[in-house]
């Protein structure tokens, strides 16, 4: 079972774009890394049953949810974590 639990962590790892971001808090200026973008496409085709990208290994939707929302990671926006949410709700039901 660990063989997939780190598969699952790759292939989220890859679904995600990290960057850094400067940004002004209060009179300082802070630069953190955080989520810049998600592969919705690639995690698509790599879940839907249809797909000739299909694999069933990934399906693991709790792992996934996981591996993709991990404590103290910034991202972007929320719209970007909604997407994110939004498209795992929709094929994990």
């Amino acid at each position: 079972m660990r063989i997939n639990e780190d598969a699952i962590a790759l292939f989220c790892s890859g679904l995600k774009t990290i960057g850094a971001i400067s940004y002004n808090k209060g009179k300082h200026q802070v630069t953190r890394e955080m989520v810049l973008d998600f592969n919705h496409g690639l995690f698509t085709d790599t879940i839907i049953p249809d797909s000739s990208s299909y694999n069933t290994d990934m399906c693991d939707f709790q792992t996934v949810g996981r591996h993709l929302f991990t404590p103290n990671q910034m991202w972007l926006n929320r719209d970007l974590v909604n997407s994110v949410a939004n498209i795992m709700a929709k094929y994990h039901g």
